[in-house]
């Protein structure tokens, strides 16, 4: 499409003039400075002929003109505003109309004194429009887009209402087109079918609407004529719509423009592009309504029109001028109509008018006289665009909507007053408004939350509002006010949330105060005041980070709630405060569940310990038990040692208390396997406090190192043992220092067999054991003495069979007393001589053994001399395989000058033959310890003496030969010769002392291998490898 011919460049939207040429350009209204009128193109029809009519779309503009061109104007270019030609015809454009996405275009146009009209339906990518067939003789004056089916598919549809009230359905399949190869465009499929009829009152339809619900399956249209607005309801087709019962509204007077019945309506969407509103243009004010038609079911609230159309209203138009305002109606009433968001915008002949849509005010009256024809709003986006006969306009309302929170705010619609606010001030005014309302209707409660919300900035002062709700005596409405001021407080603002914290505290504890005062006698509590306390509990939790920690428990202890400082300081972590007031009221319990919180340090619970081993020492040690390895028992012994300092007052009954710390000091001791001294001294001291030693010595046995040393103090226990008179266990204790000799002493006070069994203790010391046995003889002796003779005799002769042969009659007879008779002891002398007389035959045959051995041994010395083996050149040594002839390993030795002397080696009787270097290594392998250690010193010994030798030898060589000719000589060199030979010639003594002593093969040093692993440290790396 060519663009059309253009003398200047129009002014685009975003290219508004400056503020000097505004008086040439933009019409600003007087009274209301945030609206003006610029003009977008001065030459707009561009020698078409006049403009006739204009439709807007989505920021595209459509103008009709009086020699049948249709131009485009596309907005959305920021930088500039472009036209173009859509369609040009031969007839007088009449009406054009423009779906809401700017698209397409209904075009309907007649020469002047020349019928019928024709009309055409346009696409802004066809290339030529098309002709609506089976509308002759009609004349479309509304159009009403289907906004379902715009841009969702091939197919436009829309519903068109004509100047005999006829209502027409259109369907236009692929209205852009399908470009082919060849350049050819693909005709579009237009369908037109009638779908309704007025009746009754046939007229021109001047405006028709569409709106559908209950996901398409329901459909409102709404039609308006002159003089009357119909309703018309069903679906889901057309054809049902205005087949169905019609509703309507009738005005008395019609409106007329240059002498014809005119009127207008006007939908307001919302953002989800649904219908909110409606205006109707007529001749006695504009008709007003919200949409009535229930959308989510698809059913009518009712049969009536107000069914359909809610909060009718009629707002009669202004008076103008000096007209007075005695008469009935006004002398000028307007030609068209827009609505915006906020405002109902009047053309006149001569001026625009706007009218607030909440107040029905009139914001602004305004003169234009430049001819303008109508007004046409921008459905999308929402601009209001005017024309004349060659220019242009667009009424541009800048922040239209900054002063509706002052216009809701004199109609008491408080929310809507708050939702238009721009700053705090302007929501301070609205909750500050709304406060006093509430509070002289006696709403304390609302009054206060809406005093809250004000900022201290511009609304009502803290003390004022504080001082007048404490005034009315309703704590209730002034705890409001606390919180809400409190929640809206910032965080970084600490002091002034401390405070109303504090306060509201204060006022929390005053309630359940005054609640528990109305409790019935015999009653502990009410449904109100554990709901009081509850509340309490709550803020107190919400608030813990704003309230101050001593302030909160001074309050809560000065009203005595000693179960909510508990819980406060819980919630705090202040574990040690709550549990103090627990164990104050005597509620070990409680205190035990505080400590087991897992934030609880171990410190509180030794702090704390002595006090609840008290109250409750069973449960105070299950939870020590519980706590387990987390408590170091050495901290706790002032808690256990609280059973020892009660039991020494007077008429004390702890046995509760030592038992249970008892049983603490088990589990610790012998499970826990806890090591430290003072712990295993109090077990101590409470084991000798019972009436038995059979705990107290199983103690002492079981309470030992590995290596034999006690846990605990043996003086000390010593000490505890003999003030307590625990004999037995004082016994045991001297065995244990190996203070045999005063065990067996004490123990003979005791027991006789305690006696004995002590003797027995030092097995591996015969002599000490000896002198036990004669201590407990000789006490044995002296129990007999007053028995019989006789009888005295038989029980120290049993007596002597249980030393087992340690002690002999000889050994205890000093003991006797000089009244026993020899005849008495004739029995035992004769058994004991028998048993000598036994024990000397065995002697002589062990002699006689021994003398044989003696003879085997010289025989074999006499014939060790002649012994030899015979050693071939053939003989290979038993460790390389080598001949004795090749060198073996080169051992350490001393350097030798004769060239003839034969290679180091050695010979053991099994006949195994070694190379010295050979020997060497194998008896290296095999030694162990300190005989290892030794020959390895012996070895590197031997190698620094050999250097040292032959470092001498050389200095001795290198001297001048004549210095021997001349006499001299050098004696201090020969003695340090001398003395280096013989200390190599000592350590190789000993070093073939030690290889030689025994076959590496056939001796100990091979039996010695048999323990050592197979895989050695030496084989770590051959380990790694095999490693799977």
């Amino acid at each position: 499409m060519d663009a059309m011919a253009r003398d200047d460049a129009p002014l685009g939207r975003n290219s508004l003039p400056s503020s000097s040429s505004l008086t040439q350009m933009a019409r600003p209204f007087g009274a209301w400075r945030r609206a003006a009128v610029a003009p977008l193109d001065r030459s707009a029809s561009r020698g078409h002929g006049n403009a006739t009519s204009l439709a807007a779309g989505s920021d595209a503009i459509l103008l009709g003109t009086a020699r049948g061109a249709l131009a485009r104007y596309d907005l959305r270019n920021e930088a500039e505003t472009t036209s173009q030609d859509v369609w040009t015809g031969t007839s007088r454009v009449r009406k054009v109309f423009c779906d809401p996405t700017g698209v397409h275009a209904v075009v309907t146009s007649d020469q002047e004194g020349r019928n019928p009209s024709t009309h055409h339906v346009c696409h802004t990518k066809a290339k030529r429009a098309r002709a609506l067939p089976r509308l002759k003789g009609q004349v479309i004056t509304a159009v009403a887009w289907n906004r379902k089916s715009l841009g969702r598919g091939a197919s436009t549809s829309f519903v068109m209402g004509t100047a005999k009230g006829a209502v027409y359905e259109c369907v236009v399949d692929d209205p852009g087109g399908t470009g082919t190869g060849n350049g050819v465009t693909r005709r579009e499929k237009v369908t037109v079918k009638q779908v309704g009829m007025l009746s009754g009152h046939p007229c021109s339809i001047q405006g028709i609407h569409l709106e559908t619900f209950d996901d398409g399956k329901q459909v409102c249209a709404i039609v308006v004529t002159s003089t009357r607005l119909y309703v018309f309801q069903g679906g889901p087709t057309l054809d049902q719509v205005f087949a169905g019962e019609e509703h309507f509204v009738e005005m008395p007077g019609e409106l007329l423009v240059n002498g014809v019945p005119h009127s207008e309506l006007h939908v307001h969407l919302t953002k989800n592009k649904t219908a909110d509103r409606l205006v109707w243009l007529t001749g006695d004010g504009l008709y007003c309504g919200r949409f009535g038609v229930g959308r989510s079911k698809g059913e009518l609230r009712g049969g009536s029109m107000e069914a359909f159309v809610t909060d009718q209203k009629l707002i009669p138009y202004p008076f103008l001028g000096d007209q007075p305002r005695e008469d009935e109606r006004p002398s000028q009433t307007p030609i068209s109509a827009a609505v915006t968001e906020f405002h109902y915008l009047l053309l006149y002949q001569d001026r625009i008018l706007a009218l607030n849509r909440v107040s029905e005010e009139l914001i602004f009256d305004e003169y234009f006289n430049q001819g303008l024809v109508a007004l046409v709003r921008d459905e999308v986006t929402g601009a209001v665009y005017s024309f004349n006969e060659s220019t242009i306009f667009e009424i541009i309302l800048y922040d239209e909507g900054q002063d509706m929170w002052e216009i809701y705010l004199r109609r008491k619609e408080w929310y809507l007053a708050i939702q238009h606010c721009r700053t705090q001030s302007q929501k301070d005014a609205v909750y500050n408004k709304q406060a006093e309302e509430a509070f002289a209707k006696g709403d304390l409660e609302a009054s206060a939350a809406l005093w809250a919300r004000c900022s201290h900035v511009a609304g009502p002062r803290f003390e004022e509002v504080t001082l007048r709700l404490i005034r009315t005596g309703h704590r209730g409405a002034l705890s409001t006010y606390l919180l809400r001021k409190l929640d809206n407080l910032p965080r970084l603002e600490r002091p002034q949330r401390t405070m109303l914290a504090t306060w509201l505290l204060e006022l929390y504890l005053d309630a359940a105060y005054q609640e528990e005062l109305k409790i019935p006698p015999g009653e502990l509590s009410t449904p109100t005041s554990r709901a009081a306390v509850e509340e309490l509990k709550d803020f107190m939790m919400d608030q813990k980070d704003d309230l101050d920690d001593g302030t909160t428990l001074n309050l809560l202890a000065g009203y005595g709630r000693i179960e909510e400082l508990v819980y406060y300081a819980t919630a705090r972590a202040m574990y040690d405060v709550a549990c103090m007031h627990m164990i104050q009221e005597g509620n070990a319990k409680r205190a035990i569940a505080v400590l087991r919180h897992p934030d609880v340090s171990p410190d509180l619970w030794y702090k704390f310990g002595p006090d609840l081993f008290l109250l409750s020492p069973k449960e105070t040690v299950d939870a020590w038990l519980v706590m387990g390895k987390h408590l170091d028992p050495k901290h706790l012994l002032p808690a256990l040692l609280v059973s020892e300092k009660q039991s020494k007052k007077p008429g004390a009954r702890t046995t509760e208390q030592e038992s249970e710390a008892q049983r603490y000091l088990e589990v610790v001791i012998f499970r826990h396997k806890c090591k430290d001294v003072a712990v295993h001294n109090l077990m101590l001291q409470l084991l000798t406090r019972e009436d038995t030693e059979t705990d107290l010595l199983r103690y002492l046995s079981n309470a030992v190192q590995p290596d034999g040393e006690p846990y605990y103090d043996i003086q000390y226990a010593l000490r505890l043992c003999l003030e307590r008179a625990r004999l037995r266990s004082c016994c045991h204790l001297y065995a244990t220092q190996g203070m045999f000799q005063e065990a067996v002493s004490l123990a003979l006070k005791v027991d006789l067999e305690l006696a004995k069994s002590v003797a027995d203790m030092p097995a591996d010391d015969e002599g000490m054991r000896r002198k036990l046995w004669l201590m407990v003889a000789k006490h044995v002796i002296q129990l007999e003495s007053e028995g019989t003779t006789r009888d005295q005799v038989g029980n120290v002769v049993s007596f002597l069979k249980e030393t087992d042969g340690l002690l002999k009659l000889e050994d205890i007879l000093p003991f006797f007393p000089d009244t026993v008779l020899i005849d008495d002891l004739k029995g035992a002398v004769g058994d004991a001589l028998e048993e000598y007389s036994l024990k000397i035959e065995d002697l002589k045959r062990e002699m006689d053994s021994a003398t044989k051995e003696a003879e085997v041994i010289r025989k074999d010395l006499r014939e060790l001399p002649c012994r030899f083996v015979e050693v071939t050149p053939e003989t290979r040594c038993s460790s390389c395989n080598k001949t004795m002839l090749c060198p073996g390993p080169t051992a350490v030795r001393a350097p030798s000058t004769d060239r003839l002397t034969c290679h180091p080696f050695f010979v053991f009787p099994c006949t195994h033959t070694f190379h010295e270097g050979c020997l060497l290594q194998e008896v290296l392998e095999k030694l162990s310890g300190e005989a290892r250690a030794r020959l390895e010193r012996l070895q590197e010994e031997l190698a620094q003496d050999s250097k040292e030798l032959a470092q001498l030898q050389r200095q001795y060589m290198q001297l001048p030969a004549g210095l021997s000719s001349m006499g001299a000589t050098i004696p201090d060199g020969e003695e340090e010769l001398e003395e280096v030979s013989r200390k190599i010639e000592r350590n190789q003594i000993q070093v073939n002392e030690l290889v030689s002593s025994a076959c590496p093969y056939c001796s100990v040093l091979m039996v010695g291998t048999l323990t050592r692993p197979l895989v050695g440290p030496e084989d770590r790396k051959e380990l790694v490898e095999w490693a799977i």
